[in-house]
C-alpha cells in the first residue's frame, strides 16, 4: 500500500503523521464489527479468535486463507475494508 501525504514543512508533516499514528493506534484494538464485514465472514473470524482490527491487520493473506471456508472473495473484502479504514484515518487538509 502506498500513501502520499503533502505538507508544506517538515513540522507539518510530523504533525500529520503523529495525528495519523495516534488515531489509528487507538482504533486498532476496536472490534472487527466496525469494518462492516458481512455476517458470515465476521462469524468465521470470531470462531478463529480474531476479534480486533489489530489482530486482523497482523495476519498475512496466507494466514487468512488457511481459515476454513475463507476464500479469495472474503480475503478481498477484508483487505478492502482495512484499506478504506486507513483512508478514513488520514487527516483532512
Amino acid at each position: 500500500m502506498k500513501i502520499i501525504v503533502e505538507a508544506d514543512s517538515i513540522e507539518e508533516l510530523k504533525k500529520l503523521l503523529a495525528q495519523l499514528i495516534s488515531k489509528s493506534a487507538a482504533e486498532d484494538f476496536q472490534e472487527i464489527d466496525l469494518l462492516g464485514l458481512n455476517v458470515r465472514l465476521r462469524k468465521q473470524l470470531t470462531q478463529e479468535g480474531i476479534t480486533t482490527i489489530d489482530q486482523l491487520q497482523k495476519m498475512s493473506d496466507m494466514d487468512l486463507l488457511r481459515i476454513t471456508n475463507l476464500g479469495r472473495k472474503s480475503l478481498n473484502e477484508i483487505r478492502s475494508a482495512l484499506y478504506a479504514r486507513t483512508l478514513q484515518n488520514l487527516p483532512s487538509q
